[in-house]
């Protein structure tokens, strides 16, 4: 096991600008992710509030 995460290591190193990208998109992604999360829950917020029950 420590085999493998030395060559990952290895590669990591050798290529930072490729690590750094896929942080970037990776990052990117989750953060898109995150905001389309909130609005749906603030869009089902509003619909819930403006829903009249009758008694």
């Amino acid at each position: 096991m420590t085999e493998i995460l030395s060559e990952d290591w290895r590669w990591i190193k050798q290529h930072p600008k490729t690590v750094a990208f896929i942080v970037s998109i990776v990052t990117v992604f989750g953060l898109l992710l995150a905001n389309g999360v909130m609005e749906t829950a603030a869009v089902y917020q509003r619909m819930a509030g403006s829903l009249r029950i009758p008694r």
